[in-house]
């Protein structure tokens, strides 16, 4: 579902779009996707944070891991197989019931955005296959945690130090 680092911003106008990533680190705001939601979805502009983070248990379908910034967990929605060969059902993370397993499952706890302001999903960096996650910290760090297909409480590695106080969005 996601070959390259992706933004997936849910505008005021009640869209919901994809930008693919060019592999480098940019996107081109012209060839943005607008993706259609199955009925029922919570608005887009509602929405809080959402990260589209990929295949987390390995089965070769693409996993969706969002934040309840109420709560502080994280929760994952596993993906069904799509009709195309190695394609993942776009409507199994539609809702809990259509997904694989038919629950959503805590895949983390504590991250409360008072305690981490940003957080984002990015292909993995230490060899495992399982998508990471880059959080800047309420103290200014920038860290990268590891998570294991079981949740997010796998290694947590500090990157950058207070210098990155004044960063304000991850991209």
């Amino acid at each position: 579902m996601r070959r390259t680092p992706t933004s997936s911003p849910a505008p005021p106008d009640g869209n919901f779009w994809i930008y693919p990533g060019d592999g480098y680190g940019r996107f081109n705001v012209g060839k943005r996707v607008s993706v259609k939601l199955p009925a029922g979805v919570p608005d887009p502009a509602e929405w809080t944070q959402i990260m589209a983070v990929g295949d987390i248990d390995l089965d070769g379908k693409a996993d969706l891991v969002w934040r309840s910034p109420e709560s502080g967990k994280l929760w994952l929605r596993f993906g069904k197989p799509g009709a195309g060969s190695g394609s993942t059902d776009l409507l199994s993370a539609a809702t809990a019931g259509a997904s694989c397993g038919k629950t959503d499952v805590v895949y983390g706890a504590g991250w409360i955005p008072a305690n981490i302001p940003l957080a984002v999903s990015t292909p993995h960096v230490n060899g495992d296959r399982i998508p990471d996650i880059w959080a800047k910290g309420s103290n200014g760090y920038i860290w990268v945690s590891h998570p294991s297909s079981k949740g997010s409480g796998g290694a947590v590695q500090a990157v950058l130090g207070k210098e990155c106080s004044g960063i304000k969005a991850f991209g």
